[in-house]
């Protein structure tokens, strides 16, 4: 059976035999149908497992820009399709039964740059890239001016956004949108920070995830190995 197949009887379904008000209905289709396009013309039904809905929640903030709570909302009309499906024997097991997915906005990084410098902070011993030197992070609604302000005592001078990319994981894929931001003057870090400066020439001896020594690395050759004023990158 086809996904759009699918998604058109339990809409059918909803409105004929739930009796599933209007805008209920219209809600059902509206995200099922985002859905369909999100898998294809020409996907079955069988298609999808645990691994699809997670790929469906990153297209949705990464395509669509959703919020969380409308991500959530078409998660949920499409669990209820496949609950559905089983019930009515198109699926021989609902492959979204029991599974736990987080549904939360990626995070974006905002990186430091000063006089051919970059502002490092120690990850958690724990976690991804647990002990490793990496790049600060924050909301990826967030301003990095008021954040660089605000967590960091840094005067923002400009914001520039550098081109997003993506690193692969066993299990995920990380997003990020990287900034560069000049910094109006020196500044001393805000106290308590496990954090540092590290110089840009000093890239290859240190201790940092693959994915930020490489944008570090393309930043510095494309400045020059930087020099006079103060900058920041970032986003994921």
């Amino acid at each position: 059976m086809l996904i759009v197949d699918a998604c058109e009887a339990f809409i059918q379904n909803c409105g004929g035999v739930r009796k599933l008000s209007e805008h209920t209905t219209r809600a059902y289709r509206l995200d099922l149908n985002r859905f369909a396009g999100f898998a294809g013309a020409g996907a079955e039904v069988t298609f999808c497992e645990r691994a699809t809905l997670q790929q469906y929640i990153e297209h949705l903030f990464t395509q669509h820009n959703l919020k969380e709570t409308s991500a959530k909302r078409h998660v949920a009309s499409l669990r209820s399709l496949f609950r559905w499906l089983e019930d009515e024997g198109h699926v021989p097991e609902d492959p979204f039964r029991g599974a736990r997915i987080r549904i939360r906005l990626p995070k974006r990084l905002p990186r430091v740059l000063s006089r051919g410098e970059v502002l490092l902070e120690k990850r958690p011993a724990s976690g991804i890239w647990g002990g490793l030197w990496s790049l600060p992070e924050l909301d990826v609604e967030a301003s990095p001016r008021e954040f660089l302000s605000r967590e960091w005592g840094l005067e923002v001078a400009r914001v520039d956004r550098l081109e997003p990319f993506d690193h692969a994981f066993t299990h995920f894929t990380l997003e990020v949108e990287p900034w560069r931001v000049e910094l109006a003057k020196a500044s001393r870090l805000a106290e308590g920070k496990a954090a540092t400066w590290l110089a840009l020439t000093e890239l290859a001896g240190a201790a940092l995830p693959s994915p930020v020594r490489k944008l570090l690395r393309s930043i510095s050759a494309a400045a020059g190995t930087c020099g006079g004023s103060r900058a920041a990158a970032s986003r994921r």
